[in-house]
Formats: structure tokens, sequence, C-alpha cells
């Protein structure tokens, strides 16, 4: 009879995933027991080798490059690694059950020594791209002659050709300006697919640009502050089905308001004006009830808890949020640790075939962004007031995995 091993890290949700290099957002596998080749102890923690066990049967590498083998993370009582490491042998060897489990579910499991610690007690990677063995990075190819191509803007990158942003306004399209200067215009990144047609050339007030600690970010890069009822216009970006957007901002004086949104304020998001902190908000075209919410202060739908700032709050200076939606109009919510926190399941048509545009809480309709800064116009109560250093939009769903390592980029690149 073969045995297995059973790792359970977390509930299975709707950002689960098959494969990943970080091990984010696997939450469950079984892997053969005879695909054991190794076994290494670190203190708190035992990592498992597993060989022959990917999403590919064959491959195509470039010189230097490898794939790695497939590994498990599992925590141990300290002082104990080694008596884990026994627990699992003896257990692989000598037991009569033909599944040796880990559950961090429900906290139990079929050896000892295990410290469990919630969904961090699992790590679990199935590699999806091999690296380079002499940087130690991802490597991946972008063409059907796998041939490897930069697919970064700025620093920031996208993992794919396919992930290039329609837009992406970031620190360099401020480059021209001075300290204090208002801020006329702020182009498109050049290597953004748009181009120069979602050039920002259309302003209310004077945004001004910044540099240095009152930013919030690394101090040798500018960013735009937005005063109450200043904002940019005349954005073209009008996206039907699913998308991928990310923003670095500072800490508000208003609870973030509305960061983006449209001219008819139909389309808005995504912050809590007038509702509870740690909340998330967001409308699209054609809505004109309440907007989605979700929650960030939870661990609903196998999302990790994240304290998300009122405005007032000193814990950080650079917020990072990337927002996907998929294809079925489920969104979801990212934060700088690259951490799903808040999750809201679709709701349109399919879903509730009485819908109408006054219905709150729909997840459809086109992502609409001809502001930055506000929605509907400029007025006090949906303006947001601090800094800005990035925002872009994607013209799809890049999946679970890339919008998490999007977001660490970002906070990599911007974080004081």
């Amino acid at each position: 009879m073969e045995k297995f091993f059973l790792f359970i890290k977390e509930g299975v949700s709707n950002s689960s995933q098959e494969s990943s290099n970080t091990g984010f957002g696997i939450s469950a596998v079984s892997i053969p027991m005879r695909q054991l080749v190794y076994m290494v102890p670190s203190y708190g923690k035992v990592t498992l080798f597993f060989k022959d066990v990917n999403t590919y049967d064959d491959n195509h590498l470039n010189n230097g490059e490898s794939i790695q083998k497939t590994r498990v993370d599992i925590l141990a009582d300290y002082g104990k690694e080694v008596d884990l490491m026994s627990s699992i042998t003896n257990m692989s060897v000598n037991n009569k059950e033909s599944v040796v489990s880990i559950d961090a579910v429900n906290n139990e499991s079929t050896v000892s020594n295990v410290r469990f610690s919630g969904p961090d007690t699992i790590l679990i990677k199935v590699i999806k791209h091999p690296i380079n063995r002499e940087t130690g990075k991802v490597s991946r190819i972008t063409d059907s002659s796998f041939t490897a191509k930069d697919t970064s803007i700025q620093g920031l990158d996208f993992g794919s050709s396919l992930n290039i942003p329609l837009a992406d306004y970031n620190h360099a399209g401020l480059s021209s300006y001075a300290n204090g200067a208002t801020i006329t215009s702020w182009a498109n990144d050049a290597g953004a697919t748009g181009g120069a047609s979602y050039d920002i050339s259309s302003l209310t007030g004077t945004p001004s640009c910044l540099i240095g600690s009152t930013t919030g970010f690394k101090e040798d890069l500018k960013a735009c502050y937005f005063a109450a009822n200043e904002n940019f216009k005349g954005i073209p970006i009008d996206i039907q089905g699913d998308y991928t957007m990310y923003m670095c901002v500072g800490r508000g004086t208003t609870p973030y308001a509305h960061l983006f949104g449209d001219g008819n304020d139909e389309t808005y998001g995504f912050a809590p004006v007038s509702r509870p902190r740690h909340t998330f908000a967001i409308r699209h075209a054609g809505a004109k009830g309440n907007p989605a919410i979700g929650s960030s202060n939870n661990t609903d739908d196998s999302t990790s808890s994240y304290e998300f700032p009122d405005g007032t709050s000193l814990e950080q200076s650079c917020y990072v949020f990337v927002v996907r939606r998929d294809i079925d109009n489920n969104i979801y919510f990212y934060n700088h640790l690259g951490e799903l926190v808040s999750f809201i399941p679709r709701k349109d048509g399919v879903t509730n075939p009485n819908i109408s545009t006054s219905t709150s809480g729909r997840t459809d309709g086109n992502l609409n962004v001809t502001i930055l800064g506000a929605s509907g116009g400029s007025t006090s109560n949906n303006s947001y007031v601090g800094t800005i250093i990035r925002f872009g939009v994607i013209e799809r769903d890049v999946g679970h995995e890339t919008a998490s390592d999007i977001a660490k980029n970002i906070y990599d690149i911007y974080k004081p």
C-alpha cells in the first residue's frame, strides 16, 4: 500500500493555487512518500524536499536555470526539530496507516513536535518557474522561442509581457518637478501599453511635487501631494471584465476617501468615507447603490487580518494596495506584504437576476477611471488628501501569486 503525506495549510478558498514559487496561495497538498528525498532542520522549522512534484512533465531551461524541488516547511517545537524529523521518518516507515497528515486548520497531526501557528504552520512551494542559479531570482520566458525578456517598469516586475499595464503613473514621471512645484502633467510611463494617450494633463487645484521625508516614501523619490479638492482629470481608463489595479500611497489625512473614480461618481474606490476603518469599498460604472464592501480585520475566506489605518494612525507611512477582479467578478485586495486581506464575492446578474443600477454591493460594471484623487468631481467629502507615488491598471486578472508579488515588489521600491 502506497503511503502519502497530507499537508493542510488553510481552508480552500477562491484564492487557492495549484503551484507557487513563494508558497503563497497553496492551501493543501498530498504527496506520495516515495517522492521525499531529504529533510533538513533549522531553528524552529523542518523542511522536506520532494522530487518530481510539479505541474509540468518536461521543462525547457536556459543555461544557468534550474527547477527547484518542491518543498514543505513545517514549524517545529523549538529544540525538537530533529525529533520531528524522527517522527516523520518513523511514521513513514513503520506506521501501518496510508496517510501521514499535518492539519494546520484543526491543529491535528499524526507526527509529534509540530508547532501549530495557524496557516503559518506550513508553507508549501510547488515550483512554477525556474530560478537563475547565479542570482537566485525567478527566471521567466515570455515568448514561444523561450526568450527571457525584461518585464519590468521602473523596478516593478510584472512577471510576464501579458501583465504589462495599460497605464502606470510613477515617480519617474515627476522627475522634472522641483520640490513644492505644481504638477501640471503626469506622463504615462513609456513602458506601459497605453502610451502617451493616457498621459495626465488636466488638473483641479494645484497638486504639488514633494521629495524627502514628508512624502512617507524613500527620500530620494518624488511623489504627488493632493490637498483637499485637488485631483487629476481626463484619464481614459475604461476596462470591462477582469483587471488588476495597484497603488502606493502615503498616510492620508482623511481615511483615504476616493483615490480614484469617474466624473459620474459611479466608479470609485476604495476607502471608507463614513464607513468603519479596515474597510475596502469599490464600485464600478453603471452602479448607483452602495459600493461592494470588504473588511480586512478578520480571517474570513482564508484572508490575513490586516489593521487598515483610519487616517490618523502612525503605524506606517507607505501603503501598498493591489486590487484584482477575476473573470467571475470576485474582487480581491492585497496589502504591502502581499497578503490577501479582503475578499468580496461576486454580485452580478448571474448571482442576482433582479440586479439593477440601485442594487448595493455590485461587483460588476466597467472600471472607468477618469479622475485620480477623487470621484464625481472635487468635493471635500470624497477628495483624497495625502501623497501618492504610483498608480497603475492592468487589463487582466494577473492571478493570486503575481498580484501578491506586485504588492511586495512595490513596497520594496518605495518603503522608507
